[in-house]
């Protein structure tokens, strides 16, 4: 089973980490319960600069972010700055943390090679959550009070994340999610917590470009049971709704573990028989995207579908069959790298990325693994500000402005957001015989 394969799990797992879900696809355990620390460089010999794009539509700062990496000719030999991945490195879901870890060390040691952070190595300690939430606060506790560990990432978990937010805060350590931050811990204004994924008004926006250039006027929304996908919904449907379109969404969710989702698609036949529908978006998981269509062909439902942005992985091709043809979805730039236009500001990280990503580990990335690039430029470019001081990290994270990783282009600054990905992340495409191809929306 390749790599890309273990990114359906790997999202299905991350939103809510249920074993039943993930069982056909689980692979080995790797690593142990103990921390590791990796210091060996590359050999590689390019060298991604972060660079600087323009300012972001709808931003008034128009200053621009210093690189995060400094053009060196051998590789760095400074005083390392020490930065912790905790993830899920043992038992039947080891393959999630491997994606985050070995994505990270990629980065790292690609950085490292070529001059660090004006000199200084980054060095990854690699801590195992086991996806328990006593392992995990025990292995952070201990990461947090270690005064040479700079900052936390890597967790992806999001069961998780409550209570690893609140030690965070506690400790006064910086910490990044390597995961889309949630709705309801945003709104506790963390100070000292960050999310590397694009949170629910990027997604919603993605999807809704696409809806409105194709024209449709009346959408259906459909939902997994899940505190994000619904909050991207329901933000899709405020977007429609203001512009003048029709957007509801179906009351009955798709509950985690179901096999059968004949009931949600025959209420879903109900609503568009009664009130009319040209469109279905969907935050349903990729792993039922292909069954819930071809249960609406058997319905007699045969409308275009919209798919939310973790659809987009080479992955979902492998759990549905010719049904998914026509599916539409915005998806990472790692995944469009082959018709990428020129005049993207992000053209340069991305396909650099994907470039080392193939090589070592021969197929493209998916979006976590991408996610895990961008945690490396983030706290690369804050370092270079920072260097080894916690509380000068953290405001140098609040402060990125139009920082350009392979996955995002991050300005920091709007009140309660703690990602700061920008609309743009991600680029319309469709699965056109069997594969994603560019849908061109003009």
């Amino acid at each position: 089973m390749n790599r890309s394969t273990k990114w359906n799990a790997a999202w299905i797992v991350l939103i809510l980490a249920v074993l039943a879900l993930v069982a056909t696809f689980a692979f080995a355990g790797c690593g142990s319960g103990n921390a590791t620390t990796t210091t060996a460089a590359s050999t590689q010999t390019t060298v991604t600069p972060t660079t600087t794009a323009p300012p972001s539509t709808g931003s008034s700062d128009t200053t621009a972010a210093t690189t995060a990496t400094t053009v060196a000719a051998g590789p760095a030999t400074g005083t390392p700055y020490k930065v912790a991945v905790l993830s899920n490195i043992s038992g039947d879901l080891a393959f999630l943390g491997k994606f985050i870890t070995e994505s990270a060390q990629m980065e790292v040691d690609n950085l490292n090679a070529n001059g660090g952070v004006d000199g200084h190595p980054i060095q990854l300690v690699i801590e195992d959550d086991g996806n328990d939430p006593t392992k995990a606060a025990a292995a952070f506790t201990k990461l947090a009070d270690d005064p040479s560990v700079l900052a936390i990432t890597g967790t992806c978990m999001t069961p998780l994340l409550p209570g690893l937010q609140a030690l965070a805060e506690q400790k006064q350590i910086p910490y990044i999610a390597a995961c889309p931050e949630l709705p309801e811990l945003r709104a506790q204004n963390p100070k000292w917590t960050f999310a590397i994924g694009a949170d629910e008004f990027v997604n919603a926006a993605a999807m809704f470009d696409i809806v409105k250039a194709k024209g449709y006027k009346s959408i259906i929304c459909i939902s997994e049971n899940d505190a994000l996908s619904i909050a991207i919904d329901n933000e899709f449907i405020k977007d429609a709704t203001a512009a003048g379109l029709k957007a509801v969404l179906l009351a009955d969710t798709v509950d985690l573990g179901a096999v059968d989702v004949t009931p949600q698609v025959n209420k879903l036949k109900a609503l568009v028989d009664k009130q009319g529908a040209d469109c279905i978006v969907s935050t349903v998981w990729p792993n039922y995207t292909g069954t819930f269509r071809k249960t609406m062909t058997a319905a007699g439902l045969d409308l275009p579908m919209v798919s939310y942005s973790v659809t987009a992985d080479p992955s979902t091709l492998g759990m549905g069959g010719p049904e998914l043809n026509g599916l539409m979805v915005p998806g990472p730039k790692v995944q469009a790298v082959s018709w990428l236009p020129d005049s993207d500001p992000q053209k340069k990280a991305v396909t650099d990325f994907v470039a080392r990503y193939e090589a070592k580990f021969k197929t493209l990335p998916g979006q976590v693994a991408v996610s895990a690039g961008d945690l490396v430029v983030w706290l690369a470019d804050a370092l270079k500000t920072s260097g080894a001081d916690r509380t000068k990290l953290r405001d140098a994270l609040a402060s990125v402005r139009n920082l350009v990783g392979p996955f995002s282009i991050r300005t920091l600054g709007a009140p309660g957001d703690n990602s700061g990905a920008q609309p743009g992340v991600f680029t319309p495409m469709v699965i056109d015989n069997m594969k994603f191809v560019e849908l061109k929306l003009k």
